[in-house]
């Protein structure tokens, strides 16, 4: 990990910990996003997507055809591409992008090895995956666990040391800081 992603996770964690509906616009300096650059947003991205536009990237967001329309990305997002297709199998060409962002969307995937092997498939060699997501540990997520498993819905939640192994596995190379005691982050580079 370089010295430069070290210090985005420590500024994304700082962000981060204070978070609220506003403070997204503060993970653009992490994300530093440069002109020309293609990033695909998943999960709950809020208004990240405008501004990640405004720094000059192609943004693409993919609405999961499985999962209810999200007219929200659409609207808050009105620069961006979004895109109907299925995550473990996107409509995208192999390397395409240089950034693939989730936000609290790691943990529901019915085909997990299918699903990574398919991000791998898609970010480029040296490419950048973030991901932040809700810590499994924390009690108030075991709870919303259990009530998926009611639902019937799958997911999968991951403690910082499981995903960063899982990832590993798949040829991502990173580092997990915890946000807060709910959150954590992951940023990681994709190794050829």
């Amino acid at each position: 990990m370089s010295k430069m992603e070290i210090e985005c996770i420590r500024s994304l964690k700082k962000n981060l910990a204070h978070e609220n509906e506003d403070s997204l616009e503060d993970i653009i300096t992490v994300v530093n996003p440069s002109l020309g650059e293609r990033v695909l947003l998943l999960g709950n991205i809020k208004n990240i997507g405008k501004y990640i536009r405004k720094m000059g990237a192609e943004v693409k967001i993919l609405q999961c055809e499985d999962q209810a329309l999200d007219t929200t990305n659409y609207l808050l997002n009105e620069s961006c591409e979004c895109i109907s297709g299925n995550i473990d199998n996107m409509p995208f060409q192999d390397e395409y992008f240089d950034k693939v962002i989730f936000f609290e969307s790691f943990n529901s995937f019915k085909d997990e090895k299918r699903v990574l092997k398919e991000i791998v498939r898609v970010l480029k060699n040296s490419g950048q995956l973030l991901i932040k997501e809700n810590d499994c540990n924390c009690m108030s997520y075991k709870v919303e666990s259990i009530k998926s498993m009611i639902r019937g819905e799958y997911c999968k939640y991951y403690n910082p040391d499981e995903l960063s192994s899982k990832l590993r596995d798949f040829g991502l190379e990173g580092t997990i800081e915890n946000v807060t005691k709910k959150k954590y982050i992951y940023l990681g580079t994709k190794i050829s």
